[in-house]
């Protein structure tokens, strides 16, 4: 930008409005013009205040230090407007720091060349105005913004509480059955009764809460594409699960009579048929309300991993009353699962997974016999 085009751009510019043009010409002499790269500091908080901006091209956001030295947009800042303003009224360092939104143009005039003008003046109230209406404005935003935060997060909390309750009460309950009783309850009458409470319960608040159904993962969007994903996502564990099968019969002299697949009978389908219809109800409970109430309440960036670990740790535990195996593999398939969840934010893809992977490890590749003769 050259003089001349300097010295119409402040003619037209709101602040130097009705100002005498004789002004303008010392103005244009002393400015420059100064590009500055998206994401870089044009002011930083508490430098001196030694210049005046324009902000010609581009957009910028002022931010404020907070007490742990991170920095909150109070403001944005758009064409035409001034930067630096405040030291024409009175001499300080800069109060707050400036960085660019995007690619930005900026005119720098020295303060020591910028006359204060009562014209001046009076253009400078009225865009302090309207930047503190903007002001005011992104601090409602900020304000509403961090209340649904802690409305999310009590929510969320009532939800993981209730868990917490449940699960010493599960712990208790396996405790007295074992004292009352030497018999080995099988694993259908021990793991019905808690789930079908939880399943109560979390019914019972998911429908009060006010937090969108999506939020639990109960959303039929993209619903082909999930699925399609988790088959292809499942075939690996399946993999898995048949080489280590395999391995098993192959080295260990326990398991060398049994065939690596079962062929299967009516039982087992019948076994198999109420696991599948059974997965949604538990990946409702592990995953769409333990895991997503987990992340609600964590910060941080990995707080996504530490809620799936959670999540499967609390999904083992409800297997106490099993197999040191077993806790290990609900665990780990508890962990595959939390992070298919995480990805897809959709309860359909784990429970088509978890079904597949479950009806095929327990009927074709009967693992659950193999879990209770290693313990």
């Amino acid at each position: 930008m050259r003089k001349e085009e300097i010295f119409s751009y402040l003619r037209t510019n709101p602040l130097f409005k009705n100002v005498d043009e004789s002004i303008f010409k010392e103005l244009a002499e002393s400015s420059e013009v100064i590009p500055i790269p998206k994401g870089s500091f044009l002011l930083r908080e508490g430098e001196s205040s030694k210049e005046l901006f324009l902000l010609v091209e581009g957009s910028c956001e002022v931010l404020k230090k907070s007490e742990d030295d991170s920095l909150l947009q109070i403001s944005l800042i758009n064409r035409g407007e001034a930067i630096g303003e405040m030291a024409l009224l009175e001499p300080c360092n800069r109060s707050a720091s400036v960085r660019t939104l995007e690619d930005s143009e900026f005119i720098k005039i020295p303060l020591d060349v910028l006359k204060i003008r009562s014209e001046i003046a009076c253009n400078l109230a009225v865009q302090l105005s309207h930047r503190l209406r903007d002001t005011n404005e992104i601090t409602v935003k900020s304000l509403q913004a961090e209340l649904e935060e802690v409305k999310l997060r009590i929510e969320t909390g009532r939800f993981i509480v209730l868990t917490f309750v449940i699960l010493s009460g599960w712990i208790l309950f396996l405790s007295a059955i074992k004292t009352l009783t030497a018999h080995v309850i099988s694993y259908t009458m021990i793991t019905l009764p808690i789930i079908v409470i939880l399943l109560w319960v979390f019914i019972y608040h998911v429908k009060k809460s006010s937090l969108p159904k999506a939020f639990f993962g109960l959303t039929t969007h993209n619903w082909k594409a999930v699925i399609v994903e988790a088959v292809l996502y499942s075939l690996p564990v399946l993999a898995i699960a048949t080489l280590a099968k395999w391995a098993l019969i192959t080295f260990d002299p326990r398991f060398q009579d049994l065939p690596l697949f079962s062929i299967p009978n009516k039982l087992s389908v019948l076994l198999a048929i109420g696991y599948t219809l059974f997965t949604p109800v538990q990946e409702f409970i592990a995953r769409g309300v333990l895991q997503t109430s987990i992340e609600a309440v964590l910060d941080g960036r990995r707080k996504i991993v530490r809620s799936i670990f959670l999540a499967s740790l609390i999904f083992a535990a409800f297997h106490a009353h099993l197999s040191n195996v077993f806790i290990l593999v609900a665990f780990a398939s508890g962990y595959y699962w939390g992070i298919l969840f995480a990805r897809q934010r959709s309860l359909i893809g784990v429970s088509v997974s978890h079904a597949l992977i479950g009806a095929y490890c327990l009927g074709i590749l009967r693992l659950a016999t193999i879990f209770r003769h290693i313990g």
